[in-house]
């Protein structure tokens, strides 16, 4: 049948290739780990961004402790303390207990009157957003189409409209 010779070679071969098969095995499962960690980092690293604390100026993003909106200012009170003034004209956006707030065009009777901010609620395929506008604790969504007023959500329409963005 086979002699000693050809046992032995074939016996050699199929430990190389098990070996060969562990150290590809062993290197596909370190690259998966890593590639594990690197992708739990980064999905971290988003959440945290959108969660915290921070303002969005034309000049860049600056994190801070905390905010506080006044009728002209937007007062931050940065982690080590001190304290800083922005004029809401250099704002564009901020984060604050987990909300993200927009300086938007405010329409009164057809025309933009001023800005101010509004909660961005829900963004949709279509280039549409959902805000909600609070004054001295009245409550308004508005849907815009970029910075142009979509629509004003009034009350009959709301649980639509909210569906219609996937908040229930």
């Amino acid at each position: 049948m086979f002699s000693n010779r050809t046992l032995s070679l074939v016996i050699t071969k199929n430990i190389l290739a098990t070996n060969i098969l562990s150290e590809r095995e062993d290197f596909i499962m370190k690259r998966l780990f890593i590639l594990i960690i690197t992708l739990s980092a980064f999905i971290s690293s988003i959440a945290s961004g959108q969660t915290g604390t921070w303002v969005q100026t034309n000049d860049g993003k600056q994190d801070c402790k905390k905010i506080a909106v006044k009728t002209q200012t937007i007062k931050l009170t940065m982690d080590d303390g001190s304290k800083k003034t922005i004029q809401q004209d250099n704002v564009i956006c901020y984060s604050s207990k987990g909300k993200v707030f927009y300086r938007m065009p405010f329409y009164e009777q057809g025309q933009i009157s001023k800005t101010v901010f509004m909660q961005l609620l829900k963004k949709n395929d279509n280039g549409l957003s959902l805000y909600k506008f609070t004054n001295n604790g009245d409550e308004n969504d508005f849907v815009y189409k970029g910075d142009k007023l979509f629509m004003v959500v009034d009350p009959a329409s709301q649980k639509e409209i909210y569906k219609e963005f996937g908040i229930q």
